[in-house]
């Protein structure tokens, strides 16, 4: 991988990150005025949303719906982003996992070994040496890069959370306060469940790590001169 293909990656992955936040926070910024306007007891509303949306003096019916479906459409958006944003640090990485396991093999073999290295084998394990540090030199990089603020790279996971967590509540407190007993309960409770998934999925993905980004089992390599 060339250096300019490098800088391409990490300047789409800060793009990324920044895209990601912005459509969490908006989705956040919907729930928030779609429950506020199941709350209200006014039949007219305005609808507007950062360039997004915006509607002025509807009726109430027509703006839940257009809340309902901006939320929904900036979740996808943002799960979207987050598998992106996976995806790129991956790429970056560029992991072999056959090679680096060959490397770990190799270099697991000559440290066992009593007897000097050949001029041939000296060569091998150099090329290795090589290989494994460019890699961690990426991975290195690769978290210098994430430490660009983002909801995805924050350290803490409960305010990794916290957005998405925060928008499904509001939305489940929304539904539950307009729930239609003329409506069958197994459908209301289905449309629920599609609205929130994108911000579950969200949720779940930064409860596992602050940035999902796939990390090689660490070794270290040493030369018998080294030893």
């Amino acid at each position: 991988m060339t250096n300019e293909s490098k800088n391409i990656l990490l300047d789409n992955l800060k793009e990324t990150l920044k895209q990601f936040q912005n459509y969490l926070v908006l989705g956040l910024l919907a729930a928030l005025s779609y429950f506020l306007l199941v709350l209200s007891k006014s039949e007219t509303a305005s609808v507007n949303l950062q360039g997004i949306v915006s509607a002025n003096s509807i009726d109430k019916a027509t703006a839940s719906t257009i809340w309902i479906c901006v939320f929904w459409f900036l979740g996808a958006l943002a799960t979207y982003a987050l598998e992106r944003i996976d995806r790129i640090c991956i790429t970056y990485l560029a992991i072999d996992t056959q090679k680096l396991s060959e490397a770990k093999e190799l270099v697991s073999k000559f440290r066992n070994r009593k007897e000097e290295l050949t001029d041939s084998e000296t060569k091998q394990f150099t090329e290795v040496k090589e290989f494994i540090n460019e890699h961690y030199t990426r991975l290195e990089i690769l978290k210098a890069a994430t430490t660009f603020p983002s909801i995805a790279t924050e350290v803490y996971r409960l305010v990794r959370i916290a957005p998405a967590l925060i928008s499904i509540a509001l939305i489940v407190l929304a539904r539950i306060k307009i729930w239609n007993s003329n409506i069958h309960s197994d459908v209301q409770i289905y449309e629920m469940i599609i609205l929130i998934l994108p911000y579950f999925v969200i949720a779940i993905q930064l409860l596992k790590s602050s940035l999902p980004i796939a990390k090689p089992e660490k070794f270290q390599t040493k030369t018998n001169d080294e030893k």
